[in-house]
């Protein structure tokens, strides 16, 4: 059992944007225009060959006209600007056209950096000087602050400022906020990175602290039972036993987009249990945890025999062997758990996920707290780099 820190690199960055134009509205799932445009301005500022793993990643955006994004479908050709007056008015009439006519389901998208991109719950319309707050999650070998400083900072302080007009349109988001503070998960607290528009360069997280003095042990006193999911959620069958597809499969589902497939996991709505949820908990942690990545399939959740750990992980292999000694148990006794009771709604047309709401269970052991807690800040199932597959439990 994890009852310190669980031995999973993960740097948190809380933004608090700031809306500096008259207007803005955004999108229902603010999430998938985030991921797109930020996605295509890192694509952008690559080399042609850092760039190419990037657009087969945004790929399957292309011609994709459902109602949840506000932007135009043509999003990864070039420049509008650079295009003839005649044409961009063109463009404008057909995107209206279109707008509404299409129902294709939103593409499972999956960037090459494990990253997740958590848009809080909000309005829809935004006056100048408003906040907007979002968390950028980076996994595993990605967990790297200078990737941050480097690469994915900059994206953001390019989407504030764009004057792309594929991007900067009327009472949209992006051209049209400055970014006022940015935090870092420790612990329980988050420690102030950039203010007033300042970034303090002192600052290095580490990609453990987020873990630091988290509560992760049991609660014996007031058990929990109520489950909220805070964003859709999409489980695909997991095997009881399995934990762990390589992030190549996720990549290849990423790139084809099968529509599908999509469509028949909307069609097939399950509510989760608290196994499902487990067993999608496992999967995840076999992608971020280093040492499983040292070799694929090695390691417990991988089925290998694990040899392959080098020695400055086997602390930390150690750690990871001994919470897994109890993890069959911790299975074992989620199958037993039953639903009480499912408030389950299916998301708005166009979002991603098959359902989101509140679940009852019976009281939740306190020895799958610790667990379920970790599921809760890694985001499960599919969908999960738009803040999909995170909750919150109450007693």
């Amino acid at each position: 059992m994890w009852t310190t820190n669980p031995p999973l690199n993960l740097i948190r960055y809380l933004f608090a944007i700031r809306v500096n134009s008259s207007l803005v509205r955004l999108p229902r799932f603010p999430s998938l225009e985030f991921s797109l445009v930020l996605g295509s301005m890192m694509t952008e500022r690559l080399s042609s060959r850092q760039a190419r793993p990037w657009r087969k990643a945004l790929q399957p955006w292309q011609g994709y006209e459902g109602e949840i994004l506000s932007l135009p479908t043509n999003l990864l050709s070039s420049p509008q600007q650079n295009q003839p007056q005649q044409n961009q008015r063109s463009n404008q009439r057909k995107n209206q056209q279109n707008q509404g006519n299409h129902s294709s389901p939103v593409p499972e998208i999956v960037w090459p950096l494990d990253l997740v991109i958590h848009v809080y719950p909000g309005k829809l319309l935004y006056g100048k000087g408003e906040p907007i707050l979002w968390e950028m999650k980076l996994f595993g070998r990605d967990a790297d602050h200078r990737l941050f400083l480097e690469q994915l900072l900059p994206a953001v302080e390019e989407a504030g400022i764009t004057r792309d007009q594929r991007w900067k349109q009327p009472a949209k988001l992006w051209g049209n906020f400055d970014i006022e503070s940015i935090s870092v998960a420790h612990g329980l607290h988050w420690e102030p990175l950039v203010e007033a528009g300042q970034i303090n360069f002192q600052a290095f997280p580490t990609p453990m602290q987020w873990a630091e003095e988290l509560p992760f042990t049991q609660n014996a006193e007031k058990p929990l039972s109520k489950l909220t999911w805070l964003t859709p959620f999409v489980f695909e069958q997991v095997s009881s036993d399995s934990a762990g597809s390589n992030r190549s499969d996720q990549k290849k589902s990423g790139r084809q987009g099968n529509q599908q497939n999509n469509r028949s996991r909307q069609r097939r709505f399950n509510p989760p249990t608290i196994d499902t949820i487990l067993a999608a908990t496992a999967q995840q942690l076999s992608r971020s945890i280093p040492i499983w990545q040292a070799k694929p399939g090695s390691g417990p959740l991988g089925g290998g025999s694990g040899n392959t750990i080098p020695d400055d992980k086997k602390g930390d292999a150690k750690r990871v062997e001994e919470a897994l000694e109890t993890w069959q148990a911790v299975r074992q006794r989620a199958k037993k758990i039953r639903v009480l009771r499912n408030e389950l709604q299916k998301p708005p047309r166009y979002w991603p996920g098959q359902g989101v709401g509140e679940q009852q269970f019976d009281l939740i052991p306190p020895e799958l707290e610790p667990y379920l807690m970790l599921a809760s800040i890694l985001h499960v199932g599919q969908y999960r780099h738009f803040g999909c597959g995170t909750f919150m439990l109450t007693v």
